[in-house]
């Protein structure tokens, strides 16, 4: 589903990445077999900011992202050109 609040007809770019990290999270939370207050403490946030970014209601920085991402075991990186290309994350 889209992000609470958009509609199909107005979806854009950035609330696309946003759902899409959301779901990156989740999947990794999940791969490293942690719950969300589990994931949070490790992360050091609060399980309700780990919640918003899993549903899309919230986007991280990327040092956030890498910083949850890093908490979960994965390193993260990221290849910038005048399109992003690639976003591979991977133990």
């Amino acid at each position: 589903g889209l992000p609470v609040g958009v509609r199909s007809d107005t979806i854009t770019a950035v609330d696309l990445a946003t759902r899409q990290t959301g779901n990156l999270l989740r999947a990794a939370r999940r791969r490293a077999g942690l719950t969300l207050r589990s994931a949070a403490e490790k992360a050091g946030t609060s399980h309700a900011t780990v919640a918003a970014y899993e549903a899309g209601r919230k986007s991280p920085t990327l040092p956030t992202l890498f910083r949850i991402l890093g908490a979960y075991g994965f390193a993260a990186e990221i290849v910038l050109s005048p399109r992003i290309r690639q976003i591979s994350v991977g133990r």
